[in-house]
């Protein structure tokens, strides 16, 4: 299974959510996650990611279809 990666409005949209609850522009990066989306654990998915760091936390949005 190939889920695409995130597309510009969809991180648009991230950055928008991340600047209303933050105040401020958070900068985002751009990763992969190997996720286990079945119950067959030997099969991980590729999943496109959304990483930040705010406040003393750091943070993932995983994309799984």
């Amino acid at each position: 299974m190939s889920i695409e990666d995130f597309s510009v409005i969809e991180r648009q949209q991230v950055s928008a959510v991340l600047f209303e609850r933050c105040g401020k522009f958070v900068p985002i990066q751009l990763a992969d996650s190997e996720l286990q989306l079945d119950s067959d654990p030997g099969d991980l998915s590729l999943c496109p990611t959304i990483y930040w760091n705010e406040r003393g936390a750091h943070f993932i949005l995983c994309k799984v279809g």
